[in-house]
């Protein structure tokens, strides 16, 4: 049998990134359950997390995975978590978008809309955690040779936090516990009162910011923006009518990143 030169492409990517998601499942345009469950399964072993049908007890999955960011230390755990998600995605292939719903899991795992959509909204947070809000975690090796140029005081102060990652990691451990029973009453008064899910939804907003001002300090701007939009990311998926927004820290971190460019 020979094999396409696609084929041996796929093949070659998993030998070489020592993926344990040894098979890319979904080729065809009909995604299974099995293929959620085997790829799922996969996923957690990598990660040590005792959770078989993670979608019946969404919350205490959810932990599991975000007690992962601060272990052991700097940012390990994140880099874990962000590696076998990927390889997660790589494993469903296109049915990764067809799985990870709420529709699917509600006919085929039998679980209620809540838990199927606290699920998925785990996996959307990951999708910023590896994405765009990954890149905070790693400023201090991206930015470290530009700390030297005469920028004011205000910019100094901000990029010192920039340059010391540990303090996202003490912060998200320290807060954790109290932003779980945030998070956790959020979900269950803004499904019984839907109407006010948005005025809700804001408080756990203000309260992902204060974590990491209080751990991190109150200028560090960058990552009082993660941990609104880490909280942000979660929560539209199940309240996307929610007009939510982290945009006056984007726009400060934006103005802060020109000015340090513009320097170079």
């Amino acid at each position: 049998m020979s094999l396409s030169r696609t084929t041996l492409l796929l093949l070659a990517a998993v030998v070489c990134d020592n993926n344990p998601f040894v098979a890319v499942v979904g080729d065809g345009p009909t995604c299974s359950f099995e293929d959620l469950q085997d790829c799922q399964d996969t996923f957690n072993n990598a990660l040590g997390i005792n959770e078989p049908q993670p979608w019946q007890d969404s919350n205490s999955y959810r932990n599991k995975i975000e007690a992962i960011y601060e272990q052991p230390a700097g940012n390990t755990g994140v880099r874990k978590v962000c590696r076998y998600f990927r390889q997660f995605k790589q494993c469903l292939g296109p049915c990764y978008q067809q799985t990870v719903q709420v529709p699917f899991l509600v006919k085929n795992a039998g679980v209620a809309p809540t838990e199927a959509t606290t699920y998925m909204a785990t996996f959307n947070s990951m999708h910023y955690l590896c994405g765009a809000g990954f890149g905070i975690f790693n400023l201090r090796n991206s930015c470290s040779c530009r700390f030297m140029w005469p920028l004011t005081d205000m910019i100094l102060t901000i990029v010192a936090y920039i340059a010391n990652p540990a303090c996202f990691i003490s912060s998200w451990k320290a807060a954790r516990p109290n932003l779980e029973d945030v998070r956790n009453s959020f979900e269950a008064q803004a499904y019984l009162m839907p109407q006010q899910a948005c005025s809700l939804a804001t408080n756990v907003l203000t309260q992902f910011e204060r974590a990491f001002s209080s751990g991190c300090g109150p200028e560090s701007k960058d990552t009082q923006f993660w941990g609104c939009e880490y909280a942000r990311t979660g929560i539209f998926t199940g309240f996307p009518q929610c007009s939510l927004s982290c945009s006056r820290y984007a726009r400060r971190w934006k103005l802060i990143s020109s000015r340090m460019s513009s320097k170079h």
